[in-house]
């Protein structure tokens, strides 16, 4: 994480740090490196392409409101959305294959970009009665994470049971990862999608076992407004594009008490 003074960006600092950062992880034998860009400006994300990053997800609202950047205005603050960008070092082992949720095509192409090798999924024939997974969170920041280790036939009614515990202790923004690679995590998108999950994108290798993680988020945050979201064109516009649209659409009629969304426009830059 780098934070340049507003006033100094045009410095080249932060693409200073970056080649700087790529250096240091390529001698230490860093295999890949995950950076969060903010969608206020796009200097961080600019900084993650000269290092060669692919953005792979939007977690939207995932910084609170009262955290202050830039010259804003107090009372014209609000959650800030971060690009998450995989950056690789060095060639890593096959993974294995991404089964992408509906509506989520450009995974697809992010996942052929990365260029490693994938292996193929196991079959869901075989799948345990229970889910095993840990919830970890921060009060102050108002989120959570939830790492699912092990999906079983329970899969909804576990996470429905998490977020609804979560979020009634004034949680605000809730990212899932859930393993790629298996196909049951796919045929129950709906059943997220109705319980007031969407999803924002996936990590590659982030789970043990070099899994990829599947990303859907949870946000309890009204006054989001889309149209401060910045990108840079390209990749990140069609995730920025079917985010937004995921989170409509749960937005209409979750299970879930979570607000209703209003515009799902952005602003792009070039």
């Amino acid at each position: 994480l780098s934070i340049v003074h507003p006033d100094h960006r045009s410095k080249g600092i932060q693409e200073a740090l970056a080649l700087r950062l790529s250096q240091i992880a390529w001698e230490d034998g860093i295999r890949e490196a995950i950076m969060r860009c903010v969608t206020h400006h796009t200097f961080s994300q600019r900084s993650c392409r000269m290092m060669g990053g692919q953005p792979v997800a939007l977690l939207l609202g995932s910084i609170p409101r009262w955290v202050s950047y830039d010259h804003d205005d107090p009372a014209e603050r609000e959650p800030l959305s971060t690009l998450l960008q995989w950056v690789p070092v060095h060639p890593a082992e096959g993974t294995h294959a991404l089964v992408r949720p509906q509506g989520m095509a450009w995974m697809e192409r992010a996942v052929e970009g990365i260029q490693e090798s994938r292996t193929t999924p196991p079959a869901d024939a075989l799948l345990p009665e229970k889910s095993e997974l840990c919830a970890t969170w921060s009060g102050s920041r108002r989120l959570a994470y939830v790492h699912v280790t092990r999906v079983g036939r329970d899969l909804v009614s576990r996470l429905r049971e998490t977020c609804r515990w979560l979020l009634g202790g004034h949680i605000a923004h809730i990212s899932v990862f859930l393993p790629g690679d298996v196909p049951h995590v796919a045929s129950v998108h709906s059943e997220l999608q109705k319980m007031g999950l969407f999803p924002g994108g996936f990590i590659p290798g982030y789970l043990r076992g070099r899994r990829d993680a599947v990303i859907y988020q949870a946000l309890a945050w009204s006054d989001l407004n889309p149209e401060r979201i910045k990108v840079l064109r390209g990749d990140s516009e069609d995730i920025l594009s079917s985010v937004l649209a995921a989170r409509a659409a749960v937005a209409r009629q979750p299970d879930l008490e979570l607000p209703r969304t209003g515009s799902v426009s952005a602003k792009r830059t070039a």
